[in-house]
């Protein structure tokens, strides 16, 4: 952990740049999708920045941390609409994305503690009560206060900002290449042969794709096959529950589901709770196991899944060919929305 001495100075930097951003209000004439990068000096570390707030909902930065975070964030810009429209559904897609978000946020909107800790490290509220917030997004668990080095990151982010939004509020087409290559951003580094000069050019960004560790018992596979099919379809999804869990000492983390929705009859056909430890692609990598658990415990297997999470036709498309049983990617899923209300709304109840 940073000294208290460190911690307070990169909080001092930290509000200093935040107060700075509020009274310029880049989110005037900056979208979601204006996305540039800031290389952190000495490292190979990118963060990729986007100003929300051009609708009026929210005003914040956020930095995207590194290549993967920001191909996450397209995907949930490419993402049917009708299948965001549900909060509940897109603030779940939204806490998978590491990221580190600087907020402002109204005075009643806080808890006192929140308040209490702003104002420890120096942080003082605008005059129409909006508070700098700042919270670290470790997937799957509850945003918090920033470890050391994202912290000392933020610091360096919030103080280079500035200077690109002022550039593209005189040229709106100064972060864009200006050709057809999506592939390429403004990045914002310091010169090679400086210490304190900064430059911004422009890259090429690619992300290599993740590969994950599945592996199922080969005997369980046989089994599958053998499974009597019936001429059936069933919407598979994960989704992650609005309630945190708190566990000892361990952070706390959103509980996810797997879940299996007769898609004529609407009922829920079974269920798996799931836990983002001790991360969030350990747990992704147990999802295939744990539906052929599933369907092994089942009467029958079906003839055919529909599935819209691309991460799921990732984990499952292998386990799926096997069994023989038929994928689509369909655009809306009606009887899993509703399953998923329906049971979020009974946990409320709770």
């Amino acid at each position: 952990m940073p000294t208290t001495s460190n911690k307070k100075e990169a909080w001092s930097r930290i509000f200093a740049a935040a107060e700075r951003i509020r009274k310029m209000k880049p989110w005037k004439w900056m979208n979601e999708t204006d996305i540039f990068g800031i290389k952190i000096p000495g490292t190979n570390r990118i963060y990729f920045i986007s100003v929300m707030g051009s609708l009026g909902e929210v005003t914040a930065i956020t930095a995207y941390m590194g290549e993967r975070a920001l191909q996450m964030f397209w995907e949930l810009q490419d993402e049917d609409p009708a299948y965001l429209s549900s909060s509940f559904s897109a603030t779940s897609r939204i806490f998978t994305i590491p990221q580190v978000m600087l907020d402002f946020v109204d005075e009643e909107n806080l808890e006192p503690e929140q308040i209490k800790s702003i104002k420890n490290f120096g942080g003082k509220p605008s005059k129409d009560k909006l508070w700098p917030v700042l919270e670290q997004f470790v997937p799957g668990f509850m945003p918090g206060e920033p470890d050391e080095q994202v912290l000392n990151d933020a610091a360096i982010l919030l103080e280079q900002c500035p200077c690109i939004f002022e550039k593209a509020k005189e040229d709106e087409d100064f972060i864009y290449v200006g050709d057809d290559n999506d592939n390429r951003y403004l990045i914002r580094e310091i010169k090679e042969s400086s210490t304190t000069e900064w430059q911004n050019v422009y890259k090429e960004i690619w992300v290599e794709p993740v590969k994950y560790n599945i592996r199922f018992p080969s005997i369980n596979l046989t089994q599958l096959k053998n499974k009597r099919k019936k001429q059936e379809t069933l919407q598979i999804d994960l989704a992650m529950l609005p309630s945190p869990v708190q566990e000892g000492d361990i952070k706390p983390y959103y509980p996810f589901i797997l879940l299996l929705v007769n898609k004529k009859t609407g009922i829920i056909q079974d269920f798996y709770m799931l836990s983002p430890l001790p991360d969030l692609e350990t747990m992704y990598e147990s999802i295939p196991e744990k539906l052929l658990d599933m369907f092994l415990e089942s009467n029958y297997v079906p003839t055919q899944v529909e599935i819209r999470s691309e991460i799921l036709i990732v984990l499952l498309t292998q386990l799926l060919d096997r069994a023989g049983v038929i994928l689509k990617k369909p655009e809306q899923m009606k009887a899993m929305d509703e399953a998923i209300a329906g049971m979020v709304s009974h946990m409320g109840k709770m």
